[in-house]
């Protein structure tokens, strides 16, 4: 069993935090749904479905990355290709989409500050539904084409644990080049609109600051997402300079950082936005 005192601390904080999102969710969705006036914005439906994908890539990463990273249930992960290829492509789109959330909220935060006469015509709950099942749809196809090809669970002696690879060693690079582009391009159009959000917010009238109170809470939330996008984007391009020099190395060195960074980008963002709020 290859279980760390980082892993003990990630479950420390993970199991808790892991609660207190779910009921963040229960509260924000039972809000949403009775029509209470606070959450009338069409942000908080949106914070809601990232909450929702959120979630559901904590469980998959602890399904299908740590435990078999963790040296247990080493044989059933070997021997189950299918639940490798099938997992993986759940923890791969459930990451993309958060990626490409991140863009959206960033957006929608700019847009609000920049051209708030215009906010209500884009992002009308009619538009939000359609950006989401945009933003669902080509997270999937970009991860399809991964099914095609095999990939399994093997176990490495040495260290005890079972990493997840594809046969075919193009498509690890492939996975890494497209993850490390998608991350870094998203972080780059994100960190351009976090910068105009706080310029517009510190640059406002004295009289206004008040009205806009909220767009700072939540433009400083989006910010924050910002951060666990460099990490993210980190691991990939390292991962992939591994794969691509065949250095098993510098492959296997990140392993153990994708699940503290997958935690700053589930709970850094719900953590820091009931802290502001």
């Amino acid at each position: 069993m290859n279980f760390t005192f980082v892993d003990g601390i990630q479950i420390f904080y993970g199991v808790p935090s892991f609660l207190f999102y779910v009921s963040i969710q229960f509260f924000l969705g039972n809000s949403i749904l009775r029509g209470h006036s606070e959450f009338k914005n069409e942000f908080y439906p949106l914070i809601f479905f990232y909450g929702f994908v959120d979630l559901n890539n904590y469980i998959a990463v602890i399904i299908f990355f740590d435990i078999p990273s963790w040296g247990l249930f080493t044989d059933f992960y070997v021997k189950h290709q299918l639940l490798a290829e099938i997992g993986m492509f759940l923890l791969s789109t459930n990451t993309y989409i958060i990626i490409l959330s991140n863009l959206v909220i960033t957006t929608n935060r700019f847009v609000s500050i920049s051209y708030p006469y215009n906010y209500d015509k884009i992002f009308c709950i009619k538009n939000l539904y359609k950006i989401l099942s945009i933003t669902c749809t080509l997270a999937i196809s970009l991860n399809f084409p991964r099914l095609l090809y095999r990939g399994r669970y093997k176990y490495f002696n040495e260290y005890d644990v079972s990493v997840f690879l594809y046969d075919n060693n193009n498509v690890n690079k492939a996975y890494y080049v497209g993850g490390a582009f998608l991350s870094g391009t998203v972080f780059l159009v994100s960190l351009f609109l976090n910068i105009s959000n706080l310029y517009k917010i510190i640059n406002l009238e004295k009289g206004r600051i008040n009205h806009v109170r909220a767009d700072l809470h939540l433009a400083i939330y989006a910010a924050i997402l910002a951060i666990g996008l460099i990490c993210l984007n980190a691991y990939y391009v390292i991962r992939g300079i591994g794969a691509f020099m065949n250095d098993y190395a510098m492959y296997q060195c990140m392993l153990p950082h994708f699940g503290w960074i997958i935690d700053i980008i589930v709970f850094g963002s719900v953590w820091s936005l009931f802290i502001i709020r």
